[in-house]
């Protein structure tokens, strides 16, 4: 669902079949324009989640940047931070605000599960709630019989039908896609997010000033030899029985209220696979200018501790 919406502030060729209902309930009618075959975010409208603060709740974009996060305005009170919403901004002197159109998707609305026979019926076991009331879907048993054995689908509960096909829970592979869908996980940047990744990528070191310069010293990573993100070395100095730990600084290479700060919040952080990994970060930074690599000089935030 985020992969598809994030698309359209870029423009698509072609609305999925599954997201066609978007349009025809007029969610997305008023909000979308055609331009040179291709479909874009009308000026003025913006898609993002929820953030609360206090009593306050604010508009995180999921590709469009704000000097400050839009105060949302007429949000029913009810709704969750992990809901996509549909915005109108409207520029403010202190801050933008933004004023609540309609909601793309609600956690409730949704749920990940897994085709099982009970009382000779096919049924949806959910697979956070597994000791909940099996879900009967409306599609037909015969249909449902040609599905792999334990199908691992996603389902909308308002209409009681299957919306995507995961995979089987026999596929030792599943393990990947069922755990970021479970999740709902993010698994593609914007484009904006990732050329101003690569642009702070190719800075030196020495581009920025007045920094300490501890490269002298001869740290250790303290991460797996196969890992690429290093995030942290340590030197413990005997003579003077000083700690030194470096944890890499990544805030001089994420502006505030920038796309790559608003993609690493709606992440929150790193997701490790035994053969892959979905990074908070582009893999520009968080693989590049932002890992402790060694005989590279790299930012740090160095700390001495003595003991």
């Amino acid at each position: 669902m985020q992969g598809f919406l994030r698309s359209l502030f870029f423009g698509v060729k072609k609305i999925p079949k599954r997201f066609a209902p978007l349009i025809e309930r007029g969610v997305l009618k008023e909000a979308l324009q055609s331009n040179k075959d291709r479909y874009f975010l009308k000026e003025g409208f913006d898609i993002g989640k929820i953030e609360r603060v206090k009593n306050k709740a604010f508009f995180i974009s999921l590709a469009k940047n704000y000097p400050k996060d839009p105060l949302i305005k007429n949000l029913p009170y009810s709704f969750k931070t992990d809901a996509l919403i549909l915005c109108k901004i409207e520029s403010s002197k202190k801050r933008p605000i933004a004023f609540f159109k309609a909601a793309f998707f609600d956690a409730q609305d949704m749920m990940i599960a897994y085709l099982a026979k009970e009382k000779n019926q096919i049924v949806a076991i959910p697979f956070k709630e597994p000791f909940k009331k099996p879900v009967s879907l409306k599609h037909s048993q015969k249909s449902l019989l040609e599905l792999p054995r334990h199908c691992v689908v996603k389902i909308d509960l308002k209409k009681r039908e299957i919306s995507e096909i995961l995979g089987a829970l026999e596929d030792p592979l599943i393990d990947e896609n069922l755990s970021l869908s479970l999740f709902d996980r993010i698994k593609d940047f914007s484009k904006d997010c990732l050329n101003l990744a690569q642009y702070y990528a190719q800075l030196k070191a020495s581009d920025f000033k007045d920094r300490i310069n501890y490269s002298h010293i001869p740290f250790i990573t303290i991460d797996p030899k196969d890992a690429k993100d290093f995030d942290d070395a340590i030197f413990y100095d005997q003579e003077k029985r000083v700690l030194f730990v470096a944890v890499a600084d990544v805030s001089e290479f994420v502006p505030k209220h920038s796309s790559l700060d608003k993609e690493a919040r709606l992440r929150g952080f790193s997701v490790y696979f035994p053969n892959s990994v979905y990074p908070m970060l582009p893999l520009s930074l968080s693989q590049g200018a932002c890992s402790l690599k060694a005989f590279e000089k790299r930012l740090a935030l160095v700390y001495e501790i003595p003991l």
